[in-house]
């Protein structure tokens, strides 16, 4: 069995979104020594070669190529690629730009609430390859957090069924995660808290193929509202009702059941989905992206 080329990631996505186009771009992966990233686009009708230091900069070349030089459109909002039979035009001169910034960063919270809750694999890979396309190298994945948290309160105590029932549906999970609900519809299922973490361990590893890191939520010291009754003496801050839902309480970061929460809460996220790179959800909805 041959080993998969370095670019084989990448010309994959390509495949994917226009098989039309994808045969006339060369694509090369060239780090260079000073570590830099950059892409590189030349040569003639019909025969694109870009290069690039990272796969998301060399897939970011191809994008810059096809709305600048060919007047083409790759977008979340849909693909214009010409009529069938386009030829590729040829450049005038080599083009060469550095990536501007070393993290370009994609998705919020709300994304897997307001859109993306129930995407198939499929949809979700069109994503992630649209994504690709426009240079981002680390993209939230809130999916399979559910299984976490509902590993790490099993461990604190907490009942099977008292635990799912304060876990959200899937639709609801970004308001949780935001430590704005709690608790509401019916108790989430084993089957579905199972069939997210497997879907997520698929999406995290089409990421890490092109290159993009994942970023998962961290722990930042939600529980149940009742963790003061069964851990006696933990310093819970109630935060009472949002718009009518019960809020998750907040544990203070001081308190030493912190500690034990967060050590449960990263052991059974690297268990199941490998060590990424992890945000602070407070610090984020700080900064905001909306």
């Amino acid at each position: 069995m041959q080993a998969q080329s370095a670019t084989a990631p990448a010309e994959g996505v390509l495949h994917r979104l226009m098989p039309q186009l994808a045969p006339q771009f060369q694509l090369a992966l060239a780090p260079r020594a000073d570590h830099k990233d950059y892409f590189r686009i030349t040569g003639t009708t019909g025969h694109i070669r870009v290069e690039a230091g990272t796969t998301p900069t060399l897939l970011f070349g191809v994008n810059w190529y096809l709305k600048y030089v060919a007047h083409l459109q790759v977008s979340t909002n849909g693909l214009q690629l010409g009529r069938p039979g386009l030829k590729l035009p040829a450049l005038p001169a080599p083009i060469e730009r550095p990536a501007l910034y070393p993290w370009r960063y994609a998705l919020n919270e709300n994304v897997d609430g307001y859109s993306a809750p129930y995407w198939s694999l499929k949809r979700w890979q069109h994503e992630i390859d649209i994504l690709a396309m426009s240079g981002s190298n680390a993209v939230l994945i809130e999916r399979g957090t559910d299984l976490v948290l509902y590993q790490t309160f099993r461990d604190a105590g907490y009942s099977d069924e008292a635990i799912r029932r304060w876990i959200t549906q899937p639709a609801h999970q970004n308001w949780q995660l935001m430590g704005n609900m709690c608790c509401f519809d019916e108790p989430i299922s084993m089957e579905l808290l199972k069939k997210r973490a497997e879907s997520a361990k698929e999406l995290i590893a089409s990421l890490r193929r092109l290159g993009i890191t994942p970023v998962l939520p961290g722990y930042y010291g939600i529980v149940p509202a009742d963790f003061a009754t069964t851990k006696p003496g933990a310093h819970v801050i109630t935060q009472g009702d949002w718009n009518g839902f019960t809020r998750p309480g907040w544990l203070d970061p001081r308190d030493p059941h912190f500690a034990t929460l967060a050590e449960s809460f990263y052991r059974h996220q690297r268990a199941l989905y490998g060590d990424t790179t992890i945000y602070d959800m407070e610090v984020f909805q700080e900064g905001g992206t909306d």
